[in-house]
């Protein structure tokens, strides 16, 4: 079973509790980067909506205090159309 998405990995297989909200919990990961000698963690997010500033900092001090880290960074990747003309208010 391979775990793609964060709820997935952070969830299922790392036991992770904590809040994940919605929109973050269906993202794909895309990359995964830990530096042991930096204590950092940095994780591509494929995301099908924008998310907001508060929950990817809610989401990354969480993961940031479980894990253990002194940095975790999530690095939001979102699809071109929705920075497109048409979707602007």
């Amino acid at each position: 079973m391979a775990f793609r998405t964060v709820s997935q990995f952070f969830g299922t297989l790392c036991g992770y509790d904590g809040a994940m909200p919605g929109s973050l919990s269906d993202g794909e990961i895309t990359r995964l980067f830990a530096s042991v000698k930096k204590r950092s963690v940095e994780v591509g997010v494929k995301l099908s909506r924008l998310a907001s500033p508060s929950e990817l900092n809610e989401l990354a001090l969480g993961l940031r205090g479980w894990l253990g880290v002194s940095s975790l960074r999530l690095c939001p990747e979102y699809p071109g159309e929705l920075f497109c003309a048409d979707a602007m208010p």
